[in-house]
């Protein structure tokens, strides 16, 4: 890989990481800690990182996104960022096997799944950490409902932004062949 092609590259990730802290804080600004849901919108960032440079890079990415994230908004080392950060890892990994494994769910069921597995993740965090309650199994409806919104949502966005982006690195070779 020539430099030009490798600093292209770095520059790219550095534009995703900040485009992704970016939609986190916001999000968590007009959602704030103490509502049930949120749309994750930060994800699509995962979503289209996870189609151009694959697994490592994207939870990277992910991991970045929630450490900026929440040093912008004062949460860094807090509860709030911990369960962010371990949904955020878990969805960045079950998203991006079923991306290599199942391709026929397309990305709007990919994104389902990954809210859902973030969602499920910060559920059991909560249960290990802070509740060791058993009535946190009546929030799980409620869990699957708004994680198939979100991811819903998410999904859709995503596949609006990557035809763009696929247009844009066709035309620049932003992002290379591989």
């Amino acid at each position: 890989m020539q430099l030009h092609s490798r600093t292209r590259k770095l520059a790219s990730i550095a534009l995703w990481v900040a485009a992704a802290s970016v939609l986190y804080f916001v999000e968590n600004r007009f959602f704030p800690t103490g509502l049930p849901w949120r749309i994750g919108i930060a994800n699509i960032v995962t979503l289209i990182t996870l189609s151009l440079f694959g697994f490592r890079i994207s939870l990277g990415i992910t991991i970045a996104r929630c450490i900026l994230g929440s040093m912008l908004g004062g949460q860094f080392l807090s509860a709030s960022f911990f369960m962010g950060l371990s949904g955020g890892i878990v969805s960045t990994i079950v998203m991006a096997v079923l991306l290599g494994r199942f391709n026929q769910l397309g990305p709007v069921g990919v994104s389902i799944i990954g809210a859902l597995a973030h969602n499920l993740t910060q559920v059991a965090l909560v249960y290990l950490v802070f509740a060791r309650t058993g009535g946190i199994v009546y929030y799980l409806p409620w869990l699957w409902i708004l994680s198939l919104s979100g991811g819903l949502i998410c999904g859709i966005l995503y596949m609006m932004l990557i035809r763009n982006i696929n247009y844009i690195n066709r035309r620049f070779e932003i992002y290379g062949t591989g």
